[in-house]
């Protein structure tokens, strides 16, 4: 329950309160004495300590959501082509062609040998190319284009 206490001597009901005194609540007054600054308005020990638990658990959801979206960041992050390959695939399902990259992941479980025709088929210039990861990051570097029909050019 809140407590009203004056700022200034209040003369209510025939009775005068003195600055600091307790002052008892009245549905039309206290609005305005609150209003007019003569009297604070203070909650009691249990309301202060729902307050501050109420308080403590936005901040610990807060907290809790702001480590989630940093955790999807770095997700997003590690993984730039999964969602651009995503919204390319729904982009060509809708007709429209569409520019990606392919996923460096998916470059990564493939064979030296599979590496090597793809980049031929792909008319890449893989000379240069020595090892794996060579080939997966000219693989990846390249444009590809997805048609409507779902097949890349």
């Amino acid at each position: 329950m809140k407590k009203y206490t004056a700022r200034r001597p209040i003369l209510y009901r025939g009775r005068q309160y003195a600055a600091g005194a307790e002052i008892p609540f009245d549905k039309t007054m206290t609005p305005l004495w609150l209003d007019a600054g003569s009297v604070t308005e203070q909650a009691d020990a249990a309301e202060i300590e729902a307050a501050a638990k109420v308080k403590a658990a936005a901040e610990a959801e807060a907290k809790a959501a702001a480590e989630a979206e940093a955790r999807a960041a770095a997700e997003a992050k590690a993984k730039p082509d999964a969602k651009s390959d995503a919204d390319a695939a729904e982009k060509a399902q809708g007709g429209e062609r569409v520019t990606g990259h392919l996923d460096k992941t998916m470059l990564k479980r493939m064979t030296v040998e599979s590496l090597k025709k793809l980049a031929a088929d792909m008319k890449l210039d893989a000379s240069a190319c020595e090892k794996k990861d060579d080939f997966v990051d000219l693989i990846a570097a390249d444009n590809v284009t997805v048609a409507p029909e779902g097949g890349a050019e």
